[in-house]
């Protein structure tokens, strides 16, 4: 995969939207490969302030995805919310930005701040059906069962709702479901896979809380 990733920078250099996806996915990879340094610079490539192409805006969230790992939470707050205010709302990539920033408030205490910021992305004026079945999870207008349904007929082979519900099970202080669904996330995933770190660190997490 990371030899297809090199052939197509090769061959379009210079589309920049192409150049910023293929980049953020050898950057997944590698950190898959738990080969941070490199993914790092990968993603570092792509960033580009005068460039609004989708390609960005997705390695932002990547960058987003590693600071909060490293549980730097501030730089990654301050990375989600620039892609919440910069980012079109004709993209997905402002409402999921949205709710990162709402997870990671909601890492010390639920406040009506971070409710509204659910909210926001629930009650929306956008096409994105993840976004918003995530936020109605957060929120209590999806009951886990109604959003599982919800997510499968989405994503039929996807199981990533086991990391939402694991959020959803932390901020109402219920230790034990939340660890259950990251054990099922991580005997599913592939272990050289960067869903599989997230996981995995975010379940550390919860054992040291």
């Amino acid at each position: 995969a990371l030899e297809v990733g090199r052939r197509i920078l090769e061959s379009y250099p210079k589309e920049s939207d192409i150049l910023a996806r293929t980049r953020t996915a050898m950057g997944r990879l590698l950190l898959g490969k738990r080969r941070k340094n490199a993914a790092l610079e990968l993603l570092n490539q792509c960033i580009d302030v005068n460039n609004t192409s989708p390609g960005v805006w997705k390695a932002w969230m990547a960058l987003g995805e590693v600071y909060e790992f490293d549980r730097n939470f501030n730089d990654a707050l301050s990375i989600y919310r620039k892609v919440y205010e910069d980012c079109p709302k004709t993209a997905p990539y402002s409402w999921m930005a949205r709710i990162r920033m709402g997870e990671i408030v909601m890492r010390n205490s639920p406040t009506q701040s971070t409710c509204t910021m659910f909210r926001n992305v629930a009650e929306g004026n956008h096409p994105f059906p993840k976004a918003r079945m995530i936020a109605q999870l957060y929120t209590g207008d999806h009951m886990p069962g109604t959003f599982v349904q919800s997510w499968t007929r989405l994503h039929p082979v996807s199981y990533a709702h086991h990391y939402r519900l694991a959020r959803k099970a932390l901020m109402e202080d219920r230790k034990h479901e939340a660890m259950w669904h990251l054990e099922i996330l991580l005997a599913i995933l592939p272990q050289d896979s960067w869903g599989y770190v997230r996981a995995f660190g975010f379940k550390n997490e919860i054992e040291k809380r």
